[in-house]
């Protein structure tokens, strides 16, 4: 039973209860395929890392040579990031870019 609610406990510090709120915006003419792996993209990279009263402003557009483009804003802080290649591998090459985590192990000598 101890080990048990240890466990418990020990899960509910390492994820966090809250993340901040996403506000998505793209036209209603966008592929479905497109609009929702950039959706999960977002929340997997970056929602659940954000402070919790913040704001993830995101906004998907065409451009006129028919590439998507990403706007997101948080705070005062802004990127914008083009969507290159296949729609099917939007939302992993955008996980990859967002994610701060280094393929490989980084040491630090004092």
């Amino acid at each position: 039973m101890r080990l048990a609610l240890s466990l418990i406990f020990l899960v509910l510090i390492l994820f966090p209860l809250s993340s901040a709120q996403l506000v998505f915006t793209h036209d209603t003419a966008m592929p479905q395929e497109v609009v929702e792996g950039v959706q999960r993209a977002l929340e997997e990279a970056l929602v659940d890392r954000l402070d919790e009263e913040g704001e993830l402003s995101a906004v998907l557009e065409k451009d006129e040579m028919g590439e998507y483009t990403l706007s997101l804003s948080y705070g005062e802080r802004q990127l914008t990031y083009r969507l290159l290649g296949e729609a099917s591998g939007y939302e992993k090459r955008l996980v990859t870019a967002l994610n701060p985590r280094w393929p490989f192990p980084v040491y630090i000598i004092a």
